[in-house]
């Protein structure tokens, strides 16, 4: 049989248990049904489980003007002294 493990209202891990009471210093053992669809983060609130709140990754942040413009100016200066080096110099 499964079981749940609950700490502050949070599932920390899902175990394999065996028939009977069972204890775990520290959590809270919630037996699980087969048919139990319980994940570790999701939440207990004593008499159901919740799915965890999703946890959306930040949009990356689009660069500035000015950021583009500085790349733009070393890659340009980058350009120009290789071409530099390859063709022995300054004209």
């Amino acid at each position: 049989m499964r079981a749940a493990l609950i700490k502050d209202g949070i599932v920390r891990n899902i175990i394999l248990v065996g028939k009977g009471p069972f204890t775990i210093t520290g959590y809270e053992v919630i037996p699980l049904e087969d048919n139990d669809r319980v994940n570790i983060g999701d939440l207990w609130d004593g008499t159901t489980f919740q799915p965890s709140p999703a946890i959306e990754d930040p949009a990356p942040a689009s660069p500035t003007l000015e950021a583009l413009q500085e790349q733009q100016l070393a890659q340009a200066e980058a350009i120009a002294f290789i071409f530099e080096m390859l063709t022995g110099g300054a004209s």
